[in-house]
């Protein structure tokens, strides 16, 4: 997984969200330093990402049971030495005039009959590995080739991998494009699995 990376002292990650709460997930290693989450700008938690043993996918911070509606979150790393987010996830809620819904999420495999792959089929290789989800990829190598899906909903996330030999891919949603820069600019050298390309709200 590509991760962010906080080196400086100061230096803030911050992010607008709706819902009624936010976690904060990264690694925790050796010479990792400390930082502060705030919400809204009141401190919610402090906490240290040194540890003795390197782990990913750790949680950092976390905040619950705010009213529902925008926030703003901002880790900030205070003493200097490196932090880094994997990920984040926000706790969020759709209203009626009588009851609260939680909102669900559909998970669409690559491998699932409602994508359809252009210019067809046979352009694209399927490969097998236990670090995929459902341990299949699609990849091709054919210029102009597009995957495309239908779906109900107000939001969508592409994951996929990310390794230096990967060139730019456009997202198109609703007429609406957006370009992924292949390779992560330079910041990856070795192939990631399960990386989330794209959010689109």
């Amino acid at each position: 997984m590509v991760r962010l990376m906080l080196y400086s002292n100061k230096c803030e990650f911050k992010i607008l969200s709706q819902g009624t709460g936010i976690s904060v997930f990264g690694g925790r290693r050796s010479g990792y330093g400390t930082f502060t989450i705030s919400v809204d700008g009141q401190t919610a938690t402090t906490g240290d990402a040194n540890s003795a043993q390197n782990s990913t996918n750790q949680t950092l911070g976390s905040v619950s049971n705010l009213v529902y509606g925008f926030h703003t979150a901002v880790l900030t790393n205070t003493g200097g030495a490196p932090i880094d987010i994997d990920f984040v996830n926000v706790e969020t809620q759709s209203s009626s005039s009588s009851l609260n819904i939680a909102l669900a999420s559909i998970t669409i495999d690559d491998v699932d009959p409602s994508i359809q792959y252009l210019p067809s089929p046979s352009a694209w290789n399927l490969t097998e590995s236990q670090n995929y989800m459902n341990g299949t990829l699609h990849f091709t190598s054919t210029v102009g080739a597009s995957a495309s899906i239908s779906f109900n909903g107000d939001a969508v996330a592409v994951y996929g991998t990310m390794a230096p030999d990967r060139v730019n891919v456009q997202f198109t949603v609703d007429g609406r494009s957006s370009n992924i820069t292949g390779g992560a600019d330079g910041f990856v050298s070795l192939l990631h699995p399960k990386v989330h390309i794209l959010l689109n709200v």
